[in-house]
């Protein structure tokens, strides 16, 4: 009979190494549940009457996201996002429902509703006095990829539209101090870009627990398209047009497009 003390500390070490992966393994999942990992069996036979294994995360399902929406753009700073430091009163929140269907075995099209709130303010000496706030609803269709489904790692990308509801502040650029105060709606067609993990809860439940951080950008920055009621542009001649004053003639080229990020937690249920 072999004893454990002469196996030896070397092949102690190697054969836990093995052992840890072949848990770690999509086959190692079995019986409609999987420890960490992804691959469940269907409770149902196909044609052959064989029972069908499938990952968990690649599945049809529903999702709950509630995330803290961070604006940038044109009230924040005209250029790239972040270059004034970060700015606490650009935070707001939203919630967003989602459908999702598999694309085959390591994609699902996504179908997204999400309600939320954006605000930024900048009241800098050296800046016209400008803020707003809004609430939005945004439809949108995406992709998400596992290009490890084993491990719960994603990446999503898709298209959508934001109409907001807005209520802006802004100081009147020709000469007059007073500010401005209006209520508009604004649609803008955006592009979700992200990246999440899922973490599945418990064993064949088809609860998971996502952890998702993404960018929704903006694709275009018009007076009458735009995230803010603020449309960033330039004259043809180089002088600094903010959307509030035309100038008949003037060649006017989008400048920067505004749009906000999003850190969210999800609670999803998938089913095959």
């Amino acid at each position: 009979m072999l004893r454990w003390s002469e196996i030896g500390l070397p092949k102690t070490v190697l054969l836990g190494l093995l052992l840890a992966l072949s848990a770690s393994l999509p086959g190692a999942a079995f019986a409609g549940g999987s420890s960490r990992g992804s691959l469940v069996w269907s409770r149902h036979t196909d044609n052959h009457g064989r029972y069908t294994g499938y990952y968990l995360y690649v599945a049809r399902g529903f999702n709950v996201t509630v995330g803290a929406n961070y604006y940038y753009g044109d009230i924040d700073n005209t250029g790239i996002a972040f270059n004034g430091g970060f700015m606490q009163q650009n935070f707001r929140g939203g919630v967003t429902l989602t459908y999702q269907h598999p694309l085959g075995g390591y994609c699902n099209l996504r179908s997204s509703f999400a309600v939320g709130a954006l605000h930024a303010a900048n009241t800098r000496a050296e800046s016209y006095p400008k803020q707003f706030q809004s609430i939005y609803l945004e439809p949108s269709v995406c992709v998400d990829v596992y290009p490890m489904p084993w491990l719960g790692l994603y990446l999503f990308a898709g298209i959508g539209a934001n109409a907001s509801l807005i209520h802006y502040a802004f100081a009147n650029l020709g000469g007059d101090p007073a500010v401005v105060e209006r209520d508009v709606v604004r649609f803008l067609p955006m592009v979700p870009l992200g990246i999440g993990w899922a973490i599945p809860l418990g064993r064949a439940s088809g609860l998971m627990l996502h952890i998702e951080a993404s960018a929704h950008q903006g694709i275009l920055d018009t007076p009458t398209m735009n995230l803010d009621a603020y449309p960033q542009t330039k004259a043809q001649n180089g002088v600094r047009d903010y959307g509030r004053s035309f100038q008949p003639g003037g060649k006017r080229t989008n400048e920067w497009a505004d749009g906000y990020f999003q850190l969210g937690l999800t609670l999803s249920y998938r089913w095959n």
